[in-house]
C-alpha cells in the first residue's frame, strides 16, 4: 500500500501547499480521502484524473470537502467510464446529494457510474479484495447543527484506519481533542497519521511514548505552527529517530 500525501497544509490558505488529501494505492486500487479545492490540479499533476475508484469524504468543512463538485466535473468533461464510488457518512448522503444537485451535478446524467455509499460506525468496509477501511465518529464538530429544507442535520466528523493484508495505518483526520487519538487500538498499526492544528504537541508527545512501535506522521499544519514545533526539543529527537515525520507536499509512505 502506497500513501501519498497530495496536500499537507491546514484550513488555512498557503500560496505553495495544498488543503490536506490522502492518496492510497494498493495494487490496481485507488482510494482518495478528501477532496480540499485544488484537488483536480493535484490529480492532474499526478495523471490521476482517470484512474481513482473511490473517495471517502472524513467530513464536510470546506478544506475537506470544497473540491469535490470540481473534481466531478473534470470527470463529466473528460467522459470518464470507469465507475467511482462515494463514501459518506449515513447520515449525510442526502447532505451530499442536495450539494451535487446545487453544482447542477446530477449523477444520473453521468458518463459513468456513480453511487454514493452509506457509512457505519464501526463497519467494517471492503473496498477491494486487498485493501477495507473501518470508520469512527470523533468529535470534531460535535454539538453542531443545521437545516435542510427544514430537517434538522448533525454533521458528523470521522477518523478512518485502513488495512491491506500485511498492515494498517490510522488517519485521524481533523479531531476535537486529545481523546480522539485513541479512537482506535494504536499498537495494531504501523502508522499514525495526525493532523495538527487541533492537538497540541504534547498530545503527540505522549502518544508516542505510550506507543513505542509506532511512527507519527504529522499533516494538515499550519506552517506557523510548524516553526513552534521544530522548537522543542523533544519533538526533534522524535524526528531524528525518524519515529515523528511532518508530511510536506508530494511526501509518499509504503506499507
Amino acid at each position: 500500500m502506497e500513501i501519498t500525501f497530495l496536500g499537507t497544509s491546514s484550513g488555512l490558505t498557503e500560496t505553495n501547499r495544498f488543503y490536506t488529501n490522502l492518496f492510497i494505492k494498493e495494487s490496481d486500487y485507488e482510494l482518495l480521502i478528501d477532496c480540499g479545492d485544488g484537488i483536480s490540479k493535484q490529480l492532474v499533476n499526478y495523471n490521476l484524473k482517470e484512474s481513482i475508484n473511490s473517495i471517502i469524504i472524513t467530513h464536510f468543512h470546506a478544506d475537506h470537502l470544497a473540491g469535490l463538485p470540481s473534481l466531478l466535473t473534470q470527470m463529466k468533461l473528460l467522459k470518464r467510464t470507469k465507475p467511482l464510488c462515494l463514501y459518506v457518512y449515513y447520515s449525510l448522503t442526502k447532505v451530499m446529494e442536495y450539494m451535487l444537485n446545487t453544482f447542477l451535478l446530477f449523477p444520473n446524467k453521468f458518463s459513468f457510474p456513480f453511487t454514493v455509499i452509506p457509512i457505519k460506525q464501526n463497519k467494517k468496509v471492503t473496498l477491494d479484495c486487498d485493501i477495507s477501511f473501518i470508520a469512527k465518529r470523533n468529535t470534531h464538530v460535535k454539538d453542531k447543527e443545521y437545516y435542510i429544507f427544514n430537517k434538522k442535520i448533525n454533521p458528523v466528523s470521522t477518523s478512518l484506519q485502513i488495512t491491506n493484508n500485511k498492515s494498517s495505518l490510522i488517519y485521524t483526520s481533523d479531531i476535537g481533542n486529545s481523546e480522539d487519538l485513541y479512537l482506535y487500538n494504536i499498537k495494531k498499526n504501523k502508522y499514525f497519521i495526525s493532523e495538527i492544528s487541533h492537538v497540541e504537541i504534547f498530545d503527540i508527545l505522549q502518544l508516542l511514548k505510550t506507543n513505542l512501535t509506532i511512527t507519527v506522521i504529522l499533516t494538515h499544519y499550519d506552517i506557523n505552527k510548524l516553526h513552534k514545533l521544530l522548537d522543542n526539543n523533544e519533538i526533534n529527537s522524535f524526528i531524528n529517530s525518524k519515529r515523528l515525520i511532518i508530511a510536506e507536499d508530494n511526501y509518499n509512505i509504503s506499507i
